[in-house]
């Protein structure tokens, strides 16, 4: 059972009583062992009157440690101690989501390597202007050239990052201040949900159905003044919808008139067949920020992203960056640059949108589950199935890695799981065929009945 530590005791071990303060002498309460992991601690407005200060600051210092990975939320069952740690993406890093060992790795939505254009014949460190200069340029100008033309819209100001998500992090990093209310959808990837918990911001869940956000559900959220707006404009993972025409006019309306800066984060780029139906395209009048990757198209290695957004926008993320890496490589930028100015890698990547979508096809024919998958995807299948985690346990006992939903959710999940299928190659049908009937839907339970169809 878990020991509630008293309020009164807490707050006579504080006595910096500022919002940082308290988080500090907690935290340093935990690191010590005095505060072990599953105690629960006081109520915000316990503690807070103990202290004498506001409930914000306490609910300040909450956000602070939760940043951190030492405390954890628990609605109405108060928030405990989860003990010492180090910040990291709980939901990114776990159900095995690195297993080396693993026979088929099916958690991972990645490109295959055999399908990526070749980045050496793209390297070409004598031709690259300023190469070791240490001077901050938001982006290679050959690469703004070649991102302009190819960009879904009339782009206003560019930078390169290096990564889709890292162009979301430091979004919210510039933009996002602890307590803010940002709104996003439910689902969302492991990756963007941690982001969100890292900046220690509140988030605002809206649903989703098949052409995007859920109007009423945004409208509701809105009202809650929130600072920013996270979406996926093309392909949405995990459901592999895609936002409609229609629905973004709708979105855009009802932003007409609002500050709030939208965050768009389109991590499949150019694989996609068709151009995102972008809110950045419909309200560029307006603040917002366009991410758009190139590790799933060209080449993780890469390590690139370009971001879109407002002069002003796109300033002060790059600006907020001068912390860290301060320019993505310009040599890597001149590669990627060359790629897209060259019809040979453009060949490529149609190929590879090409070969994934007919292997998502074949593990759908093969295992009769077009009724048990929303959207169409491209290098993953969003699977219904009888229950979540025994179908994550059961493909993992098999060296078979997948994502439950829960990973994806903060409220109740549905029973679904993500498996990526752009790997999937003859090798691993064989594999497959003796695991999937006891995932999947109800009627596979039993051995021997697959569908027919062979790729």
């Amino acid at each position: 059972m878990e020991h509630e530590v008293p309020a009164q005791w807490l707050a006579s071990s504080i006595r910096d009583r500022s919002a940082q303060g308290i988080a500090s002498e907690v935290a340093q309460l935990i690191n010590s062992g005095e505060l072990r992991p599953g105690t629960r601690l006081p109520s915000v407005r316990d503690l807070a009157a103990h202290l004498r200060v506001s409930p914000a600051t306490v609910s300040s210092a909450w956000g602070t440690l939760k940043q951190f990975g030492s405390v954890e939320g628990r609605g109405r069952a108060g928030t405990t101690v989860l003990g010492p740690q180090t910040p990291h993406p709980r939901r990114y890093g776990s159900e095995g989501a690195f297993d080396v060992t693993a026979r088929l790795e099916l958690g991972l939505s990645v490109p295959d390597p055999a399908l990526l254009p070749d980045v050496a014949a793209y390297l070409r460190p004598r031709d690259v202007p300023d190469l070791h200069e240490y001077r901050r340029i938001a982006i290679h100008e050959p690469l703004e050239r070649a991102a302009r033309e190819h960009w879904p819209y009339p782009g206003e100001a560019f930078a390169a990052l290096s990564s889709g998500y890292e162009g979301l992090l430091m979004s919210l990093r510039t933009f996002v201040r602890p307590g803010d209310n940002v709104v996003v959808e439910e689902p969302s990837p492991p990756r963007i949900l941690d982001s969100l918990e890292h900046v220690g911001c509140r988030p605002v869940f809206v649903g989703r159905d098949d052409e995007g956000i859920r109007l009423d559900d945004l409208e509701q959220a809105l009202a809650r003044k929130p600072t920013v707006l996270v979406l996926q404009p093309g392909i949405h993972n995990p459901d592999g919808s895609a936002m409609s025409a229609q629905r973004a006019d709708d979105i855009a309306d009802m932003l007409r008139d609002s500050d709030l800066i939208t965050v768009e984060d389109d991590g499949i780029g150019f694989l996609s067949t068709e151009p995102p139906e972008s809110l950045a395209q419909r309200r560029r009048d307006r603040r917002h920020v366009f991410v758009r990757s190139f590790s799933k198209s060209h080449g993780p290695d890469l390590r690139l992203a370009i971001i879109e957004g407002g002069e002003l926008e796109v300033e002060q993320i790059s600006s907020y960056w001068e912390f860290g890496a301060r320019w993505a490589s310009r040599l890597l930028q001149d590669a990627l640059a060359r790629m897209l100015e060259d019809p040979a890698a453009w060949h490529t990547v149609e190929a590879a949108r090409s070969e994934y979508h007919q292997r998502r096809e074949a593990f759908l024919d093969r295992y009769a589950l077009r009724e048990a998958v929303s959207g169409r995807g491209l290098l993953d299948v969003w699977l219904q199935v009888p229950n979540e985690r025994r179908a994550v346990v059961t493909l993992a006992a098999h060296g078979v890695p997948s994502l439950g939903a829960h990973l994806f959710y903060a409220s109740r999940p549905p029973d679904r799981i993500r498996m990526s299928t752009s790997r999937l190659t003859e090798e691993a049908w064989p594999v497959l065929d003796r695991v999937m009937p006891a995932v999947s839907m109800p009627h596979l339970r039993q051995p021997g009945r697959l569908a027919t169809h062979q790729p």
